[in-house]
């Protein structure tokens, strides 16, 4: 399987360019570049990044949590998710390219009024791609309901995506007998609304930015 998706003499040969994808081209960039290793189970959009010509990764949005649309009072086709940025090398700003891909998913999905995006503290992160692109925060959380499954970090949504549930008894008689629940960092939430009257909604909200980690 080719890792990027076959040479298109439209793209140019300078500068950055983003296009839709196929799932293949995001998953082989999120195995690549990304910590979680790959693609999440669920995707509305996914692009590709080109630097110079040379395809150097993926920003993937996927369905919105169950309770945001809800949170926000907006309809559930009206909000998503930023679920992956990965990235290999590149000298453009991350912000700037999440900011190009924001407007591409636009024009596919005009209805769009929400986008929320998590860090998390337990790979370092602090939203600083966010922050720059001036995302709104609104908080941080603890996801107690994680699950260590064969070796692996797994959150209970990509359970049930799986194997159709999440019991930690089920799990243990058919996956992995050592499956448990553990305890995770914090997950810093941000929002990018995406019209005048949901960011006044949100802006509500809106908390000071977490600071970056210091690292010992």
């Amino acid at each position: 399987m080719p890792f990027a998706e076959s040479p298109d003499a439209s793209r140019p040969a300078y500068g950055l360019f983003l296009e839709p994808c196929n799932r293949a081209t995001a998953g082989e960039a999120c195995r690549r570049w990304h910590y979680l290793g790959k693609i999440g189970a669920v995707t509305v959009a996914q692009f590709a990044v080109y630097e110079d010509g040379e395809f150097i990764g993926t920003v993937v949005f996927g369905a919105g949590p169950r309770l945001l649309s809800g949170r926000y009072r907006c309809k559930p086709r009206e909000a998503c998710e930023l679920t992956r940025v990965a990235l290999g090398r590149h000298r453009t700003p991350t912000s700037r390219i999440v900011a190009i891909a924001i407007r591409l998913l636009q024009q596919r999905r005009p209805d769009l009024r929400l986008i929320v995006s998590f860090a998390d503290s337990d790979q370092g992160h602090h939203g600083g791609i966010y922050q720059a692109g001036g995302w709104i925060f609104t908080g941080s959380r603890k996801f107690h309901s994680a699950l260590r499954v064969k070796g692996k970090v797994v959150h209970p949504r990509s359970l049930s995506d799986r194997y159709g549930t999440s019991s930690v008894e089920w799990l243990r008689k058919n996956i992995d007998p050592r499956a448990k629940k553990i305890e995770t960092g914090e997950k810093h939430r941000y929002l990018m609304p995406l019209d005048e009257p949901m960011r006044r909604r949100v802006q509500a909200l809106a908390l000071a930015y977490p600071k970056r980690p210091i690292r010992v």
